[in-house]
C-alpha cells in the first residue's frame, strides 16, 4: 500500500452529541468528513457538506461538528438532528450544509467525482482484494484538544451482487470491506 497523503485526515469531522462533549473530547461519537459540491447553476462555486452516518445523528439527536482549526483550536458547530438531511432511500447516511471561515478552518474535501461509480469499478477493474482505507475516530486515542483521526488499511471482501438487507429492512448496495479497526 502506497502512503496515505496528509491531506486526507484533513477530511475527517468528528461528531459529538453535545457542545461540552466535543469541547472535551469526549469518547462517544463518530466521525464524517467533508465534501464540496459544485453548484448547477454556476460550477465555479461550491457548497460544503459534512458527511456521516444517518445512525450517528440519530443517536446524538443534537448533533456537534467539530472541526480543526488553523491556530490550532477547534471550531464546534452545534446543530440539530432536523437540520440534517438522510438518504430518502434509507442509507445509512447523512448531509449537514456547513458555513465555515474557510480562511480559519484547517480542512480538505472530497468532490463527489471521487467517489466510486459503476463505470469507475469497471474502467479500473476494481474487485476482491484491491486495498481500502478509512479515516476516522480513533476512540482510544482521538485527540482531546483537535481532531487527530486515524487511517485504517484493509482490503474489498466481497463485491455487491445483490443490495444487502439492513435491520430496518432497507435494501443498500453494498461491499464487504475487511478493515483492521476495533468496533466503533
Amino acid at each position: 500500500m502506497p502512503r496515505v497523503r496528509d491531506q486526507y485526515t484533513d477530511i475527517a469531522v468528528y461528531i459529538y452529541a453535545s457542545l461540552a462533549d466535543a469541547r472535551n473530547g469526549e469518547s462517544f461519537g463518530g466521525s464524517g468528513f467533508l465534501v464540496f459540491v459544485p453548484l448547477e447553476t454556476n460550477k465555479d462555486h461550491f457548497s460544503l457538506y459534512a458527511v456521516t452516518n444517518a445512525h450517528v445523528v440519530r443517536k446524538a439527536k443534537t448533533p456537534v461538528i467539530r472541526l480543526n482549526r488553523k491556530d490550532g483550536t477547534t471550531e464546534c458547530i452545534p446543530t440539530s438532528e432536523e437540520q440534517w438531511t438522510v438518504h430518502q432511500y434509507g442509507d445509512d447516511v447523512a448531509v449537514f450544509p456547513l458555513r465555515i471561515d474557510t480562511e480559519q478552518i484547517q480542512f480538505k474535501t472530497l468532490r463527489p467525482a471521487d467517489f466510486v461509480t459503476p463505470e469507475l469499478i469497471a474502467d479500473e477493474d476494481i474487485g476482491i482484494g484491491d486495498e481500502t482505507v478509512m479515516v476516522g475516530r480513533f476512540v482510544s486515542h482521538e485527540g482531546k484538544q483537535q481532531n487527530s483521526p486515524a487511517v485504517r488499511f484493509g482490503n474489498i471482501a466481497m463485491m455487491q451482487k445483490e443490495k444487502i438487507i439492513d435491520e430496518r429492512g432497507v435494501a443498500q448496495e453494498s461491499f464487504l470491506v475487511e478493515i483492521r479497526s476495533l468496533p466503533g
